[in-house]
């Protein structure tokens, strides 16, 4: 089954007929906040797929800690959390 030719729910239907759904898996945007630190790109994830550690951002007199999920700097991230929303995290 290739799944090309979308069917138009206009066609009369004669005859039994099984239609196909077509899925696409959703991708989602991780972005970076360093927080006055040197950029970081944002990510374009899949669904479910996990987003990649970016090399660490360097601001300086600071010593990078690591990335957040919160503004706040109180929730650690997991690199191994598979993405299922967009998200920002936090230097």
């Amino acid at each position: 089954i290739g799944l090309t030719s979308a069917f138009s729910f206009a066609t009369p239907i004669t005859t039994d007929i099984t239609l196909y759904a077509k899925w696409t898996v959703n991708n989602y945007t991780v972005t970076f906040n360093s927080n006055g630190g040197t950029v970081v790109g944002n990510q374009v994830v899949p669904y479910n797929s996990t987003a990649a550690a970016p090399a660490a951002p360097t601001k300086t007199g600071n010593t990078f800690v690591g990335w957040f999920t919160d503004a706040g700097l109180t929730n650690v991230f997991s690199f191994a959390t598979p993405i299922t929303t967009d998200i920002t995290l936090y230097a």
